[in-house]
């Protein structure tokens, strides 16, 4: 019976230990994944910019 009690302390605590692990892993990813934000925003702005350019010299050239 002992035996018994101690397994299934031995599996809660390694139930938990995975818990806070899986957690752990989520709170890893997330500078990760503001990282991947502030370089989609970079991205988009400096296409933007980009677009802007080429338009004012397309205009440029036309006029």
């Amino acid at each position: 019976m002992l035996l018994l009690c101690s397994i299934n302390l031995s599996f809660s605590a390694l139930a938990i230990f995975q818990k806070s692990l899986h957690s752990l892993d989520f709170v890893m990813f997330i500078p990760l994944i503001i990282l991947i934000i502030k370089l989609t925003i970079a991205f988009l702005v400096i296409k933007m910019y980009f677009i802007n350019y080429i338009t004012k010299k397309a205009i440029a050239i036309l006029v």
